[in-house]
C-alpha cells in the first residue's frame, strides 16, 4: 500500500527530550531544560542531532543537516579568529544582554521595515528609499514625523499667505519668548548654497558609455585613432609640471593611500615609469605600440590620484599645517576639473563597462571617493544616482569574480601565465569594494548588489587562514600592503556581522524575532570590540593589535617607487586608529537604526497594550539612547581632539565627512526624544495623580538631551560647518529647533499645521498634497494626529532605571565650555526680516533630488 510520500511516525526524528519520550508525556521543548524535567528535577537531554536519519528524510532532518553544516563553518571561523586573540566578554552590566523575558515575548514575530509606507513622491519623481535611510527613520518615528510635517506645512502655508509671524501683540512679550521664523536661521546659507552649487561639475558616469569602436591593445603610433591623439594632447596640457606631480603623488602615498589602498602600487609605478617621459619641466606621454589598454588604465588612475590629493589639500584643518616650501607648488599647479574630464573621457575610450578588470574598478573607486568627499556637496541624501553608481561598482566586482577567493580559480593559480601578485591584489580589491560600498549603503539598510551570500562566499571558497595565505603569496615588493590586508579583513568580519543583522531586520516580507535580533546584535558587538577596541583611540595607546610589529610584514615603507619619489613611509598606528574610528561610526549607526526601529515598532503596533511589552520596549529604548550617546561621544571627542590628534591631522579628509554624516541622525534622534519628554511632561503637569518627582525626572532627561543637542551643534559649527556645506545647513535648521525648545514652543510647533486645518485656516491644496506625498500625513486626519501626540506615551510609564541610565550615559560625555562670543543672540531687528518669498520657497523645497533645481535647506541630509 502506497503512503503517498508520507513518513510514518516511527520514521520521524523526535525533537522531544529523552526523559519526556520515556515518560510518553508531551514535551514543551524549552532549552536548556523543559518544564516537565524542571518540575521533576531530572536531567533534560535532547538528542535530535544524534538520531539516525529516516529512510525518507523529513524537512526537520534536512534542516538539521543544513544547520550542522553552518555550525561547522562558524566553528572553523571561530578557530581562525581565536588564533589571533581571545574574544572579549562583554560587561555584565549591559542591560540589553541580561534581561530575562518570557519565551513568547522573545519569539514575537517582528519586521521593523514593513509597517510604514516609504515611498516619496516629488512632482514626476518617485523614490522608494532604503529601510534605514534618514527619511525612513524620520517617517517611522510618529512623533518626529508629525513634528516635521507640521513644521513643513505651517512654514509653506505662512509663506503662501505672506504672514510669517504676525507682530500683533509681540511688543507686549519678552524678547526671549518671541519665536524667530525658521528662515532667519536659513538666510545665511542661501547665498553660500548658490555659490557652491556653481562649483559642482555635472559629470557623466563613464561606466555606461560606449565611446570607442576600436580595440586598444597593440597599435603602432602612426595608426593611433584621432580621438586617442587628441586625448593624449589634452592630458599633457592639463597635467601639472613634474615637480608638482612628484609632490602630489608623494602626498598621495603618505595620506590618501593608507585610507584607500585600492592600488597595485608595484604595477602602477612600473608602467608610469615607462609612459611618462621627461620633456623639460613637464611630462610627455609615450604609450608606445603595445599594451595600450593597461597603460591608459594606469594613466586614468594617476589622474584620479592627483585630483583626489589636490582636493584633500584644499580642505586642510589649519593653514599652518601646510609646509611653506610646498605652498608655491600648490598655488601654481592646481589640478583642475579638466583633469577629471580627461580621466572620464579616457574611461569612455577604454569602453570600461565592457572591458572590466581590477584596474578599471580601482579608478572608478577613486573617482567615487572624490565625488563623495567634496565639502561643497550640500546634501547627505542617499540619492538614486549614488545608489546606482555604487551598485554598478558592486556589480562589476561580482562580474570579475572578486567575491570568490582567487585560489578558487584554476586560471589564477598558474604563475607562468598570471603574475603571482594578482591574487593578493584581487583579495585586497574585494575587501576594499565591500568596505567602501558598505560604509555608504549599509547604514541605510542596503549593501547594493553585494548580498550576505556574496560576503560569506569569499570565506567559504578559501582554504585556510586569510592572513596566512596572503603572507604566503606576497612578494617582497609589496610587503607594505600586509598591514592593509590585516585591517581590511578585520573590517570585513565586522561588515559580515552587520550585514547579517541588517538583512535579518529589514527583509522585504519575512519576519524575525527579538531573540534572533539580540543574538546577532551581541555577536556583532563582540566582533567589533575584538577587532577594533575603542580604547585604542587614546593618545597613549600605541601599536594596537600589532603584537608582531617587528615582523617585516608590518613595515609601512613603500618601496619600488619611481626614483623621484624615493621610499615613502607612514605611521601604521594612525591608520589603525582611523579605521577604528570609522568602523565604530558605521557599526553604531547600524545599532542605533535597529534599536530605534524596534522602539518605533512597539510604540506604533502595541500602543494600547504596551504594558505587556513595556519591559522589552524599555530595553530597546535604553539601548537606542546608549548608542546615541556613544555616537555623540565619538563625534565630540574627535572634534575636540580628545582622541589622538594624529587621526584628524592625517586622515581628516575621510573622518570629517563620517562625522558630518552621523550628526543629522543624532540631531533627529535627540529631537524625537526631547519631543516625547515634552509631551510626557505636559501630560504629567495637568494630571492630578502625578507627583513632582515624576515631572522632575522627565524634565531632567529632556534637559540632558537638549544640552547634548546644543553642544553637538555648537562644536560642529566651530569645527566643521565652515568647511562642509551639509553640516552648515543641518546646523542652521537645528539651531531653529533649539530656539523653539528654549522658548517653550516645541509642543505648539508640532501641532501648528494641524491646528491650521482644525481652525479652518486656508491651506493651499498643493501644500496639503506635498505633506501627504513627502511625509505620508493626510491633513484631513489632523484631529487623529493631535490625539496621538497628546495621548499618554511610553515615557510617562518608564521606571527610574531608564532615567538613571540616561544620567549615567550623559556623565560620560565631556564637552568644552562654551565661548561667550558664540552665545550672542540675533538682534531684535532681525526677527521680522522678510526675505523674498520665492527664494525661501526655492530653498525650502525639502527633498529636491536635483542639486541644480533647488538646494534642500530643511533637513538637507535626508
Amino acid at each position: 500500500m502506497e503512503n503517498n510520500g508520507k513518513v510514518h511516525k516511527r520514521n520521524r526524528i523526535s525533537f522531544s527530550c529523552i526523559s519526556c519520550r520515556k515518560r510518553k508525556s508531551k514535551c514543551d521543548k524549552l532549552k536548556p531544560t523543559c518544564t516537565k524535567c524542571n518540575q521533576l528535577n531530572v536531567p533534560c537531554v535532547y538528542d535530535a542531532e544524534h538520531q539516525p536519519a529516516p529512510r525518507k528524510p523529513t524537512k526537520g532532518a534536512e534542516l538539521i543537516h543544513e544547520l550542522q553544516k553552518e555550525l561547522d563553518y562558524w566553528k572553523t571561523r571561530a578557530q581562525e579568529v581565536g588564533t589571533t586573540e581571545k574574544l572579549p566578554v562583554l560587561s555584565k552590566n549591559e542591560f540589553i544582554w541580561n534581561s530575562a523575558f518570557a519565551p513568547e515575548i522573545l519569539d514575537l514575530p517582528i519586521n521593523i521595515c514593513t509597517f510604514h509606507d516609504k515611498l516619496i513622491i516629488h512632482k514626476q519623481m518617485k523614490y522608494y528609499h532604503k529601510p534605514f535611510s534618514t527619511l525612513a527613520l524620520l517617517q517611522r518615528d510618529p512623533f518626529l514625523n508629525i513634528l516635521t510635517g507640521s513644521l513643513y506645512g505651517s512654514t509653506f502655508t505662512d509663506l503662501h499667505i505672506k504672514s510669517k509671524i504676525r507682530q500683533t501683540g509681540v511688543i507686549l512679550q519678552e524678547p526671549e519668548s518671541v519665536e524667530k521664523p525658521v528662515h532667519t536661521f536659513l538666510e545665511k546659507i542661501i547665498s553660500k548654497t548658490l555659490t557652491e552649487r556653481k562649483k559642482i561639475t555635472n559629470t557623466t558616469d563613464p561606466t555606461i558609455l560606449f565611446a570607442s569602436s576600436f580595440i586598444l591593445e597593440d597599435c603602432a603610433e602612426e595608426d593611433y585613432p584621432p580621438v586617442l591623439r587628441l586625448l593624449i594632447d589634452e592630458i599633457e596640457q592639463n597635467l601639472p609640471d613634474i615637480e608638482a606631480i612628484t609632490f602630489y603623488m608623494s602626498t598621495f602615498y603618505k595620506t590618501i593611500y593608507p585610507m584607500f589602498p585600492y592600488l597595485n602600487v608595484t604595477q602602477f609605478e612600473g608602467i608610469l615609469d615607462i609612459i611618462l617621459v621627461r620633456n623639460g619641466s613637464r611630462y610627455r606621454i609615450n604609450l608606445g605600440s603595445s599594451s595600450l589598454r593597461i597603460k591608459l588604465e594606469m594613466l586614468c588612475i594617476m589622474m584620479a590620484a592627483l585630483l583626489l590629493t589636490y582636493t584633500s589639500l584644499t580642505i586642510k584643518i589649519d593653514d599652518s599645517t601646510v609646509i611653506p616650501a610646498t605652498y608655491d607648488i600648490f598655488e601654481k599647479n592646481r589640478v583642475t576639473e579638466n583633469v577629471l574630464v580627461c580621466c572620464e573621457r579616457c574611461l569612455c575610450l577604454l569602453n570600461s563597462s565592457l572591458f572590466t578588470n581590477e584596474n578599471v574598478l580601482c579608478c572608478l573607486l577613486y573617482l567615487k571617493v572624490i565625488e563623495n568627499l567634496r565639502p561643497e556637496i550640500g546634501d547627505m541624501v542617499i540619492s538614486q544616482e549614488l545608489i546606482i553608481t555604487l551598485s554598478s561598482i558592486s556589480e562589476m566586482s561580482l562580474v570579475i569574480g572578486l567575491h570568490k577567493d582567487p585560489g578558487f580559480y584554476v586560471q589564477l593559480k598558474d604563475s607562468r601565465i598570471i603574475d603571482r601578485s594578482i591574487q593578493n591584489y584581487r583579495r585586497k580589491m574585494w575587501l576594499n569594494v565591500v568596505a567602501f560600498t558598505s560604509h555608504m549603503l549599509l547604514t541605510n539598510g542596503s549593501d547594493g548588489r553585494i548580498t550576505l551570500d556574496h560576503l560569506i562566499c569569499f570565506d567559504k571558497t578559501r582554504n585556510g587562514n586569510y592572513l596566512s595565505i596572503v603572507k604566503e603569496q606576497m612578494t617582497q615588493a609589496d610587503t607594505f600592503d600586509f598591514i592593509h590586508h590585516d585591517i581590511l579583513y578585520k573590517q570585513y568580519q565586522v561588515t559580515v556581522s552587520l550585514s547579517e543583522l541588517v538583512s535579518e531586520s529589514s527583509h522585504l516580507y519575512k519576519t524575525t524575532t527579538i531573540r534572533r535580533l539580540l543574538e546577532l546584535h551581541r555577536r556583532s558587538k563582540t566582533i567589533l570590540e575584538s577587532n577594533f577596541p575603542l580604547s585604542s583611540l587614546k593618545n597613549n595607546d600605541v601599536n594596537v593589535n600589532t603584537t608582531t610589529e617587528n615582523d617585516e610584514y608590518y613595515k609601512t615603507k613603500i618601496t619600488g617607487l619611481r626614483p623621484e619619489l624615493g621610499v615613502i613611509s607612514y605611521n601604521s598606528d594612525y591608520v589603525r586608529k582611523w579605521k577604528t574610528f570609522e568602523v565604530h561610526i558605521m557599526a553604531r549607526i547600524v545599532y542605533l537604526n535597529i534599536c530605534w526601529g524596534v522602539c518605533n515598532f512597539f510604540e506604533t503596533q502595541e500602543r494600547d497594550t504596551i504594558p505587556r511589552y513595556m519591559k522589552l520596549f524599555e530595553l530597546y529604548l535604553i539601548e537606542s539612547h546608549t548608542e546615541c550617546f556613544e555616537l555623540a561621544k565619538l563625534a565630540i571627542n574627535y572634534m575636540t581632539e580628545e582622541y589622538d590628534p594624529g587621526i584628524a591631522k592625517n586622515f581628516h579628509y575621510s573622518s570629517d565627512m563620517s562625522v558630518v554624516t552621523l550628526l543629522v541622525r543624532l540631531y533627529l534622534f535627540l529631537t524625537s526624544s526631547i519631543l516625547r519628554c515634552q509631551k510626557a511632561e505636559d501630560h504629567l503637569t495637568i494630571s492630578p495623580t502625578s507627583s513632582s518627582p515624576d515631572i522632575l525626572k522627565v524634565r531632567q532627561a529632556k534637559d540632558i538631551m537638549l544640552k547634548l543637542l546644543r553642544n553637538l551643534v555648537r562644536i560642529s559649527n566651530k569645527r566643521l560647518a565652515h568647511i562642509y556645506l551639509t553640516c552648515q545647513k543641518a546646523n542652521c535648521l537645528f539651531e531653529y529647533i533649539i530656539h523653539v525648545i528654549d522658548i517653550g514652543k516645541l509642543s505648539e510647533l508640532s501641532e501648528r499645521f494641524w491646528n491650521y486645518y482644525l481652525e479652518a485656516k486656508s491651506i493651499p491644496q498643493t501644500i496639503s498634497n506635498n505633506v501627504l506625498f513627502k511625509w505620508g500625513l493626510d491633513v484631513e486626519e489632523s484631529k487623529d494626529l493631535k490625539q496621538y501626540l497628546n495621548k499618554i506615551n511610553a515615557y510617562n510609564s518608564l521606571d527610574d532605571g531608564f532615567y538613571d541610565r540616561i544620567h549615567e550615559a550623559a556623565l560620560k560625555i565631556s564637552t568644552p565650555k562654551e565661548d561667550a562670543s558664540s552665545t550672542a543672540q540675533q538682534s531684535d531687528e532681525q526677527i521680522f526680516t522678510n526675505p523674498n518669498a520665492e527664494d525661501i520657497l526655492d530653498f525650502f523645497d525639502t527633498f529636491s533630488m536635483n542639486s541644480f533645481e533647488g538646494a534642500s535647506v530643511i533637513y538637507p541630509s535626508l
